[in-house]
């Protein structure tokens, strides 16, 4: 029984070490640099090495070897670099490895006499985790549905099998906590997802998501407003509304045709975008049945929803901080430049449809806005609010009723 267990012992040993091969013993003296790794990946490393001298051998092969054991050789995986003629850094890519495993490496040469190695180095491939993905800006929103852009910018290592958005309307979405999810493919870049079925007037939060064999990775939260529309049975245009604090407001300037109302420069192209200028006695009646020209309290509420003190609210001339940059439109696809503040917090998106003057004249397109209240301040002028290109306050005035302005309507 003894004998037995001393052989199998033998033959393990046999099996599970290597023995580290003869030196060549012809020729001049090979002379190594150390082994560098310039990378390491998941899947593969590039490791370099200088070779110092050669003394004269000539040398038919080099390269490295690479195990996951001790003392590597070419009977192991090697890269071949052909004839080395005098001492220079050679390098080479690895392939082929394993993610989060130890190898074993050493360069080498062949010559008449043999192969030689160098000192042996040791490397580490990456650790493979889960993706990692951004979510980005909500693209388009439209009547129940809308359009988020995500990225998956890495894949630790591991193909992303999946990847979209998922949504809800209580915050923190994920596959398993969701009203709705996208499958947009696989792989990493940008992506586009449609979310489908929502309510109006509501706001959903979204996360973009990539999954691989780790797992699922989220991205950041993004939140956004379902948006509603109301069309104008009068003469059928359709208008974004948006709901703010407790009212319910159109997103757009009203572009209904009514006496004593105009187009800006008298161009159908700025009405469609910012909409009809409207004298006082025009304006309380343009709205459509169920909405209003809203007072001038219903804009102090507004305006407080926003930040604004009571006390500033009721003041004239420009009033809080930045309530009028959450009103306005960002950017300046309309506004001038600046436009100071714009960020469009609120959703209501004004724009600078300019003014027609009680002469008859038109001025301060993408400069500055303003909007009737329902309220008179004189027989002759009526309460209404400004919004500049230059400034993120709002400006509450009173004006010649016979001057043109912008009109919003709110829900009764």
């Amino acid at each position: 029984m003894k004998k037995y267990f001393i052989i199998l012992f033998l033959l393990t040993a046999l099996t599970t070490c290597k023995k580290e091969p003869d030196a060549p013993t012809g020729g001049n003296k090979i002379e190594f640099g150390q082994t560098t790794a310039d990378s390491i990946g998941y899947y593969s490393a590039k490791v370099s090495t200088t070779m110092e001298s050669t003394l004269g051998n000539d040398i038919s092969q080099h390269g490295h070897c690479w195990s996951t054991k001790n003392n590597p050789t070419i009977d192991d995986n090697k890269t071949t670099l052909g004839k080395l003629d005098k001492p220079e850094t050679f390098s080479s890519e690895i392939t082929g490895l394993q993610a989060n495993k130890t190898y074993y490496i050493r360069s080498y040469v062949t010559y008449k006499y043999g192969t030689a190695y160098g000192k042996e180095e040791s490397i580490k491939t990456l650790k493979a985790g889960k993706p990692s993905v951004n979510t980005l800006e909500v693209q388009d929103v439209d009547l129940y549905s809308a359009k988020f852009n995500g990225k998956v910018v890495g894949d630790s290592g591991l193909l992303v099998n999946a990847r979209g958005v998922c949504w809800n309307t209580t915050g923190n979405p994920t596959l398993e906590n969701n009203s709705g999810f996208t499958n947009d493919g696989n792989g990493t870049g940008s992506f586009t997802s449609q979310l489908t079925g929502l309510t109006d007037n509501t706001t959903y939060y979204v996360a973009a998501f990539a999954t691989n064999e780790k797992g699922t990775a989220y991205g950041q939260v993004k939140d956004f407003l379902a948006i509603n529309y109301f069309t104008d049975p009068r003469d059928g245009q359709t208008y974004k509304t948006v709901v703010i604090g407790s009212q319910t407001w159109f997103a757009e300037n009203l572009n209904y045709e009514a006496a004593d109302s105009w187009w800006y420069d008298s161009s159908s192209a700025n009405g469609e975008v910012y909409g009809r200028l409207y004298t006082w006695d025009a304006a309380l009646a343009a709205c459509p049945g169920g909405w209003k020209l809203p007072t001038d309290n219903e804009w102090k509420m507004l305006e407080i929803y926003l930040g604004m003190s009571q006390s500033e609210a009721d003041q004239t001339g420009w009033r809080g901080t930045d309530e009028g940059g959450k009103l306005k439109e960002a950017g300046t696809a309309h506004w001038n430049a600046p436009n100071t503040g714009a960020t469009n917090s609120s959703g209501f998106t004004a724009l600078p449809g300019g003014i027609r003057s009680s002469n008859g004249s038109f001025y301060s397109l993408g400069l500055d806005g303003r909007w009737w209240s329902s309220t008179e301040s004189s027989g002759t002028n009526a309460w209404n609010r400004h919004l500049t290109y230059g400034y993120q306050q709002v400006r509450r005035t009173n004006s010649l009723k016979s001057s043109g302005f912008s009109v919003r309507c709110l829900k009764n």
